[in-house]
């Protein structure tokens, strides 16, 4: 999945091209992949189509507990139609990274292992994905402990970094890549929206709209309470916008500039998960 590249401050095109053009090698000297991906976008924010390399390969939807838990399901349910391997998680719930570990452990066939043994080499996987969806957080998690960089901005990560979790199993943490030509005007208001690269904030205006439509379309109670709404919303974002900016009391003397603010306000909190489990995706048979 790909994207425009964004206009303005912010963008990190250089070591994303670099990791990118290095892609292929790093596939080649890898033994499985591991694709993560947010469970709020579990397309737009995938990176390869795995069945193309002849690789084991594990899609991880991260961050479940911030998508809607019945979209979640059904997610699911479609990629096992497709005999896709994936689960959904969160990379702070001890289980679901013993679970990830217990499907690595899984995929190392009794031939692979005994190569291991017979040449002292790990297990080699590597952890792709696009920016900040979670890769570096998930090689700590599996540490146990902090070795890689986090952050909740994107492009922490900006070079490629071979990590042992032990003595059979290797993990390299790649810097979060997404090419930038595809014109789709979705893809790029959900990356926005999730952060996958970095934007100014006062070119929201869009990207809120399609946000509000979703809530329309699947409100949670932390979003009506957030902005102490009613069941009863209006049909439009636009005429929503405008609610929202009476019931947080935003007041500027120039109306665009309040209006500028208040879409700032929404989509700093759905980033920072105050406004409830929303999926920006649905599964193709349910759209």
């Amino acid at each position: 999945m790909s994207i425009n590249a964004p206009k303005g401050k912010g963008w990190f095109p250089g070591h994303m091209a670099k990791a990118k053009s290095a892609l292929p090698s790093w596939i080649k000297n890898s033994n499985m992949i591991i694709e993560v991906r947010d469970a709020r976008a579990p397309l737009v924010s995938g990176l390869l189509n795995l069945a193309q390399y002849q690789k084991k390969s594990l899609l991880v939807y991260n961050k479940r507990q911030l998508a809607n838990p019945i979209i979640n399901q059904k997610w699911q349910t479609h990629f096992e139609n497709q005999f896709v391997d994936s689960m959904f998680c969160n990379f702070f719930v001890p289980q679901d990274i013993q679970k990830i570990l217990r499907h690595l452990k899984k995929c190392a066939s009794d031939q692979q292992l005994k190569k291991i043994r017979d040449d002292k080499l790990p297990w080699r996987v590597i952890v792709l994905g696009a920016p900040n969806t979670g890769k570096s957080t998930l090689i700590n998690r599996l540490l146990a402990r902090k070795r890689v960089q986090t952050g909740s901005l994107p492009g922490v990560t900006k070079r490629p970094e071979w990590v042992r979790i032990n003595h059979r199993l290797e993990l390299l943490d790649s810097p979060g890549i997404v090419s930038y030509d595809d014109t789709s005007e979705e893809t790029r208001l959900i990356l926005r929206l999730i952060y996958a690269f970095k934007e100014d904030l006062t070119e929201t205006s869009e990207s809120v709209e399609f946000l509000l439509q979703k809530l329309i379309d699947q409100p949670t109670k932390e979003f009506l309470n957030r902005y102490q709404l009613t069941n009863q919303l209006p049909e439009k974002p636009a005429e929503l916008l405008q609610t929202i900016l009476k019931q947080v009391n935003i007041r500027d003397k120039n109306p665009d500039n309040a209006t500028i603010r208040a879409t700032q306000k929404i989509v700093a909190d759905f980033r920072a998960a105050k406004l409830g489990p929303i999926s920006l995706e649905s599964p193709p048979e349910l759209i």
